[in-house]
């Protein structure tokens, strides 16, 4: 399971809203781990069962290759019905980039007006097929690889380099990379996305999870390999911070200098 999901679950810091991409087998098999995870003080049942066996878990499903605005609006009525059995009551929306217009308007309503209990999970495999308003209000747990991600490969570089700078205490770096963060204001989210997905490899790479990795790309991990798990999810948690603050109109810069300044700390 994603390195980000069980630094979330340890620290109790559970996002409301998630959206897991990649292919449909791959997507099922990262939602099913997570929410065992959650539920593992419950999980005593017969495990053939699979997630029916929980009975605060709700599939919202396609028909006809489409997911109406109906069963959308259904959902919104029972995200306020108390968990029976756990502190989570969790929905799963498969193949949500079936939602059409009028659903996903629906459901980002949902999504701002959920109680805390409530968990919704969007299973798709291309959150680009998501209304950016629905996408911005979501954690992203990605299974691509590196070269599928959102930002082209010279964003993406070009962040890595300042993360590496400020990793090694350049305190210029931080101040040079406002006009960096000024210049992708309108990509802030995949920009903290792509950071969590980056030290969430770091922490995948120090454990020896991950083994195929470009030797480019491994080659800035290995920078970070000093970083302390304990210093890795402290980023990884300050960035979830941010992202669900963006809502909000958090200063994108200033976040990201934080950010910097707290890879700098010792």
């Amino acid at each position: 399971m994603s390195s980000i999901l069980v630094s979330q679950i340890k620290n109790n810091k559970i996002s409301h809203a998630y959206i897991f991409e990649g292919q449909e087998e791959q997507t099922t098999q990262m939602y099913t781990n997570f929410i065992e995870m959650l539920y593992e003080s419950h999980d005593n049942r017969d495990k053939s069962m699979g997630l029916d066996r929980f009975f605060d878990v709700e599939f919202i499903l396609p028909e006809k290759n489409n997911i109406s605005v109906d069963k959308i609006r259904g959902l919104k009525k029972r995200v306020f019905e108390i968990p029976l059995e756990s502190k989570y009551k969790i929905f799963v929306i498969e193949n949500a980039h079936m939602m059409n217009v009028p659903a996903q308007n629906s459901l980002l309503k949902t999504l701002e007006e959920a109680p805390s209990y409530a968990i919704i999970i969007l299973a798709t495999d291309n959150r680009n097929k998501l209304l950016d308003t629905i996408v911005s209000r979501c954690q992203i747990i990605s299974n691509y690889l590196e070269n599928e991600r959102s930002l082209d490969e010279t964003t993406r570089f070009e962040l890595y380099d300042i993360l590496e700078k400020a990793y090694h205490n350049n305190i210029h770096q931080i101040i040079a990379s406002k006009k960096f963060f000024e210049k992708q204001i309108d990509r802030k989210t995949d920009i903290i996305n792509e950071c969590e997905m980056f030290f969430s490899d770091v922490l995948d790479n120090k454990l020896g999870i991950q083994s195929d990795f470009s030797v480019r790309y491994k080659k800035y991990l290995t920078k970070f390999e000093d970083l302390t798990i304990n210093k890795i999810e402290k980023i990884i948690l300050s960035l979830e911070d941010i992202n669900e603050l963006l809502n909000v109109n958090i200063n994108f810069q200033l976040a990201m200098e934080k950010v910097l300044f707290t890879l700098m700390e010792e």
